[in-house]
């Protein structure tokens, strides 16, 4: 069977782009059926397929089904921990049904999340806009008072509100804010009427990143015993992700964010996480690939005892 093509969109589409097809989505990892079982699973994959308003590129309505296919390519052996992460049951859900407007979305985010933190699940939410990982995030602030809040992100997304709307994914650590203490880290771009929001000790620029060889100690110090971490792939340099709605030069590199993410999950107990602004270019499979590998090793890191 020839593998899906994923077609990367380049015709004008409607501002907000929402699901509304019921094809069969693969199962992350194509794991064994015994370990993706929604009662016996610790984790749960969500795929968000919501497109709001780009400032640049398009086609993350389209990132969950192609980082769920290239998943199941994956080596359900993590080499480097010497575990199988999937026996800890990771569970595939149904794809969020957003509405047709960003705040809307938020709002059935936030909705449809609730009943997996009440089960104490592992959210991994695929998407998709970054404005999403709000309502994940308020989902979990409902059960641990003290969240705090990991974005890592290529821009600072501080814009109290922008093109006339406060849930555009320029605002997203605007509204992060809001639910609980912020930290950010792998920031290399962000306009200059943001500098004002900038909180001292609370943000890692790519430049504190590169000239601290402790740097991620120091973030750790930051954050709360409880945290939520919300990623825009942008983070990462163009150079292993170019599909995000929004490149940006000089990222984190893979070891980076693995380091960053094993040693948070060590330190802190990591109650969810969005993979957000993932936008598939035709025929470059890497990068898709790529995010299903870290999720993957999200989870292992999560729930290293298996």
């Amino acid at each position: 069977m020839q593998p899906k093509t994923w077609v990367h969109p380049i015709k004008a589409q409607p501002l907000f782009h929402h699901q509304t097809h019921d094809q069969a989505m693969p199962i992350f990892g194509d794991i064994p059926v015994r370990y993706s079982k929604e009662e016996n699973a610790k984790a749960v994959i969500l795929p968000a397929p919501f497109e709001g308003i780009s400032t640049w590129l398009k086609g993350a309505f389209h990132a969950p089904d192609a980082i769920l296919e290239a998943s199941t390519h994956l080596e359900l052996y993590d080499l480097a921990t010497d575990t199988e992460i999937y026996k800890c049951g990771i569970f595939t859900a149904k794809p969020l049904s957003t509405g047709k407007t960003p705040d809307k979305a938020v709002q059935e985010a936030f909705q449809h999340i609730k009943p997996y933190v009440k089960s104490n699940k592992f959210v991994v939410m695929l998407g998709g806009d970054h404005i999403l990982g709000v309502g994940a995030a308020k989902a979990y602030a409902e059960k641990y008072d003290d969240l705090c809040i990991l974005q890592l992100d290529a821009h600072t997304e501080l814009r109290p509100i922008y093109s006339r709307s406060k849930y555009n994914h320029a605002c997203t650590a605007s509204r992060l804010r809001e639910v609980g203490p912020l930290v950010q880290a792998g920031m290399r771009s962000m306009n200059i009427s943001e500098k004002q929001y900038l909180e001292k000790g609370r943000h890692f620029f790519i430049d504190d990143i590169r000239n601290t060889p402790d740097w991620i100690e120091k973030l750790i110090e930051q954050l709360g015993p409880d945290v939520y971490i919300s990623i825009d792939l942008d983070v990462l340099d163009p150079s292993i992700m170019p599909s995000t709605r929004h490149p940006e030069p000089n990222g984190l590199s893979y070891v980076e964010m693995r380091t960053l993410l094993q040693k948070v999950c060590k330190a802190r107990n990591v109650v969810g996480c969005d993979f957000s602004e993932f936008s598939p270019i035709t025929g470059m499979k890497a990068p898709e690939y790529l995010v299903a590998k870290l999720a993957y090793e999200l989870i292992g890191f999560k729930f290293p005892k298996i």
